[in-house]
Protein backbone atom coordinates (compact mmCIF):
# COMPACT_ATOMS: atom_id res chain seq x y z
CA UNK A 1 0.00 0.00 0.00
CA UNK A 2 1.14 3.25 -0.47
CA UNK A 3 1.76 6.05 2.35
CA UNK A 4 -1.83 7.32 2.26
CA UNK A 5 -3.71 4.42 2.40
CA UNK A 6 -1.06 2.89 5.27
CA UNK A 7 -2.05 6.52 6.87
CA UNK A 8 -5.74 5.74 6.84
CA UNK A 9 -4.95 2.08 8.41
CA UNK A 10 -2.88 3.90 11.24
CA UNK A 11 -5.77 5.83 11.64
CA UNK A 12 -8.15 2.85 12.30
CA UNK A 13 -5.72 1.17 14.25
CA UNK A 14 -5.27 4.08 16.81
CA UNK A 15 -9.37 4.20 17.07
CA UNK A 16 -9.57 0.56 17.41
CA UNK A 17 -9.27 -1.93 20.06
CA UNK A 18 -6.31 -3.66 18.26
CA UNK A 19 -4.11 -6.08 20.18
CA UNK A 20 -1.09 -6.66 17.64
CA UNK A 21 -0.27 -4.77 14.28
CA UNK A 22 0.91 -7.03 11.52
CA UNK A 23 1.65 -6.30 8.15
CA UNK A 24 1.93 -8.62 5.12
CA UNK A 25 2.88 -8.56 1.26
CA UNK A 26 5.50 -10.21 -0.74
CA UNK A 27 8.68 -9.49 -2.75
CA UNK A 28 9.40 -5.98 -3.93
CA UNK A 29 10.84 -6.30 -7.52
CA UNK A 30 13.92 -3.78 -7.35
CA UNK A 31 16.40 -2.91 -10.09
CA UNK A 32 19.43 -4.57 -9.97
CA UNK A 33 21.80 -3.35 -7.09
CA UNK A 34 18.78 -0.80 -5.65
CA UNK A 35 18.25 -1.11 -1.75
CA UNK A 36 15.46 -1.07 0.37
CA UNK A 37 13.17 -3.75 2.46
CA UNK A 38 12.96 -7.03 0.83
CA UNK A 39 9.27 -7.43 0.92
CA UNK A 40 5.75 -5.05 0.95
CA UNK A 41 5.82 -6.34 4.87
CA UNK A 42 9.23 -4.98 5.67
CA UNK A 43 8.23 -1.80 3.48
CA UNK A 44 4.93 -1.23 5.04
CA UNK A 45 5.97 -2.14 8.94
CA UNK A 46 8.79 0.59 8.87
CA UNK A 47 6.54 3.25 7.62
CA UNK A 48 4.07 2.36 10.70
CA UNK A 49 7.12 1.87 12.70
CA UNK A 50 8.39 5.78 11.41
CA UNK A 51 4.72 7.13 12.36
CA UNK A 52 4.97 5.88 15.76
CA UNK A 53 7.78 4.45 17.80
CA UNK A 54 6.71 3.00 20.23
CA UNK A 55 4.24 1.26 18.32
CA UNK A 56 4.74 -2.66 17.92
CA UNK A 57 4.81 -3.42 14.34
CA UNK A 58 5.07 -7.30 13.12
CA UNK A 59 5.88 -8.01 9.71
CA UNK A 60 5.20 -11.09 8.56
CA UNK A 61 6.69 -11.36 4.59
CA UNK A 62 5.14 -13.51 2.09
CA UNK A 63 6.88 -15.64 -0.27
CA UNK A 64 7.34 -14.93 -4.60
CA UNK A 65 3.92 -17.35 -5.77
CA UNK A 66 2.27 -18.59 -8.17
CA UNK A 67 -0.95 -19.16 -6.59
CA UNK A 68 -2.81 -16.20 -4.83
CA UNK A 69 -0.43 -13.44 -2.99
CA UNK A 70 -3.57 -12.02 -1.03
CA UNK A 71 -4.36 -15.59 0.32
CA UNK A 72 -0.60 -16.27 0.71
CA UNK A 73 -0.21 -13.73 3.03
CA UNK A 74 -3.31 -14.86 4.66
CA UNK A 75 -1.58 -18.27 4.95
CA UNK A 76 1.84 -16.75 6.11
CA UNK A 77 0.08 -14.36 9.03
CA UNK A 78 -2.07 -17.75 10.20
CA UNK A 79 1.03 -19.96 10.60
CA UNK A 80 3.08 -17.29 12.21
CA UNK A 81 0.10 -15.91 14.83
CA UNK A 82 0.07 -20.76 15.18
CA UNK A 83 3.62 -20.39 15.95
CA UNK A 84 3.57 -17.30 18.03
CA UNK A 85 0.99 -19.18 20.02
CA UNK A 86 -1.51 -16.35 19.31
CA UNK A 87 -5.38 -17.86 18.73
CA UNK A 88 -6.80 -15.81 16.31
CA UNK A 89 -10.95 -14.85 17.23
CA UNK A 90 -11.09 -11.89 14.90
CA UNK A 91 -8.80 -10.07 12.48
CA UNK A 92 -9.55 -6.97 10.31
CA UNK A 93 -7.67 -6.91 6.66
CA UNK A 94 -7.11 -3.30 5.63
CA UNK A 95 -6.80 -3.12 1.82
CA UNK A 96 -5.57 -0.58 -0.93
CA UNK A 97 -8.98 0.53 -2.22
CA UNK A 98 -10.62 -1.67 -4.39
CA UNK A 99 -8.67 -4.64 -3.39
CA UNK A 100 -10.12 -5.32 -0.42
CA UNK A 101 -13.30 -7.09 -1.78
CA UNK A 102 -11.48 -9.77 -2.46
CA UNK A 103 -9.08 -10.18 0.19
CA UNK A 104 -11.96 -10.72 2.63
CA UNK A 105 -13.94 -13.92 1.49
CA UNK A 106 -9.27 -14.96 1.25
CA UNK A 107 -8.49 -14.30 4.44
CA UNK A 108 -11.82 -16.31 5.07
CA UNK A 109 -10.63 -19.19 3.41
CA UNK A 110 -7.48 -19.09 5.43
CA UNK A 111 -8.75 -18.60 8.84
CA UNK A 112 -12.06 -20.43 8.56
CA UNK A 113 -15.43 -20.06 9.88
CA UNK A 114 -14.92 -19.79 13.10
CA UNK A 115 -12.75 -16.16 12.99
CA UNK A 116 -13.93 -12.36 12.15
CA UNK A 117 -12.98 -11.80 9.36
CA UNK A 118 -13.47 -7.49 8.67
CA UNK A 119 -12.06 -5.55 6.19
CA UNK A 120 -11.44 -2.04 5.81
CA UNK A 121 -10.49 -0.24 2.12
CA UNK A 122 -8.74 2.78 1.84
CA UNK A 123 -9.62 5.66 0.20
CA UNK A 124 -8.23 5.92 -3.46
CA UNK A 125 -7.77 9.58 -4.02
CA UNK A 126 -6.93 9.22 -8.04
CA UNK A 127 -10.53 8.84 -8.47
CA UNK A 128 -14.20 9.61 -7.34
CA UNK A 129 -14.90 6.55 -6.27
CA UNK A 130 -18.83 7.30 -7.33
CA UNK A 131 -17.97 8.29 -11.14
CA UNK A 132 -15.19 5.21 -11.47
CA UNK A 133 -16.20 4.82 -15.46
CA UNK A 134 -15.17 8.39 -15.76
CA UNK A 135 -11.27 7.90 -15.56
CA UNK A 136 -9.07 5.03 -17.24
CA UNK A 137 -7.52 4.17 -13.54
CA UNK A 138 -11.01 4.00 -12.05
CA UNK A 139 -12.24 1.92 -14.96
CA UNK A 140 -9.08 -0.26 -14.46
CA UNK A 141 -8.81 -0.40 -10.85
CA UNK A 142 -12.82 -1.49 -10.67
CA UNK A 143 -13.15 -4.08 -13.33
CA UNK A 144 -9.54 -6.09 -12.50
CA UNK A 145 -10.57 -6.16 -8.61
CA UNK A 146 -14.53 -7.26 -10.13
CA UNK A 147 -12.61 -10.22 -12.52
CA UNK A 148 -10.42 -10.60 -8.65
CA UNK A 149 -13.61 -11.47 -6.88
CA UNK A 150 -15.75 -13.31 -9.25
CA UNK A 151 -12.51 -15.21 -9.99
CA UNK A 152 -11.73 -16.33 -6.35
CA UNK A 153 -15.54 -16.57 -5.49
CA UNK A 154 -16.09 -19.49 -8.57
CA UNK A 155 -12.83 -20.65 -9.51
CA UNK A 156 -10.12 -20.16 -6.70
CA UNK A 157 -9.49 -23.60 -4.81
CA UNK A 158 -6.39 -23.26 -2.54
CA UNK A 159 -3.94 -25.96 -2.15
CA UNK A 160 -4.13 -28.16 0.28
CA UNK A 161 -2.21 -26.57 3.64
CA UNK A 162 0.34 -29.08 3.70
CA UNK A 163 1.37 -27.92 0.55
CA UNK A 164 2.28 -24.37 1.24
Amino acid sequence: MEPEALDQAFEEILSGPYKQIVTTGGPIDYWPGSIGPATFAERAADYLRSKRPKVTVIAVPAPSSSIHQTYLSGVMVREWARRSGITVKSLDVFSAGTHARPSRPLYKLVFGPNVRVGVFAARNFTYDPNAWWHTTTGARAVLDEAIRLFWVKCCFWPPAPESL
